[in-house]
């Protein structure tokens, strides 16, 4: 398992979690893993396939690692049946459900060819994450997204992404915390994102 100074995956998932709106779920961090057979909660074939498009359309396999390679359907489906609340599924399932119906034509999300699923996807997530004009909103953070459940779906796809021990060795280059002060780092096309502790 991972584990750098006291922190380990579950500790900065618990972190991610708090980012993604989850206070309320601090001591069902324990619980995230995988999905067991007979769980109340498992997501059905055409649920699945819709998953992992999404997954893979939102953080393609490219030079490194992408959402398939890390597993994240299955620890987002793990995540769902141990953590999340019935709220928080129906939630999620209805974002899930709101992208499959994009495709003007009827056809499912998953279905479609992945040009066709990366511009529908695009199109939605602009929208969705378009900075929200409400009124009394919190002067000293960024303006709530016009669609926060949507947001919410991606932020939990990402951290789960970045959280996973595919992504945490080859797609980012861990940086330890508190290390050594570099004034000036040369920055090149094999330069890697770092992350660490900090990072949540």
């Amino acid at each position: 398992m991972f584990e750098e100074n006291g922190l380990s995956r579950r500790a900065l998932l618990e972190r991610a979690l708090i980012l993604a709106g989850a206070s309320a779920a601090l001591g069902a961090c324990d619980a995230i893993g995988l999905a067991d057979e007979d769980s109340p909660f498992r997501f059905d074939a055409d649920q699945m396939a819709l998953l992992t498009a999404v997954a893979d359309v939102m953080i393609p396999k490219g030079d490194s690692v992408g959402a398939l390679d890390a597993g994240v359907p299955a620890s987002f489906e793990g995540l769902m049946a141990n953590w999340a609340s019935p709220e928080t599924q129906a939630s999620m399932l209805g974002q899930l459900a709101m992208i499959d119906g994009l495709d003007p034509d009827g056809a499912t999300f998953a279905s479609l060819p992945r040009e066709r699923q990366g511009e529908l996807l695009a199109a939605h997530d602009a929208a969705a994450i378009a900075p929200l004009d409400a009124p009394n909103m919190n002067p000293f953070g960024p303006p709530p997204a016009s669609n926060p459940e949507y947001q919410r779906l991606k932020q939990l796809l990402v951290t789960l992404y970045y959280l996973s021990e595919a992504a945490l060795t080859q797609e980012i280059s861990y940086t330890h915390a508190p290390g050594e002060w570099k004034p000036s780092i040369p920055v090149t096309p094999d330069t890697r994102p770092e992350g660490g502790p900090g990072m949540f």
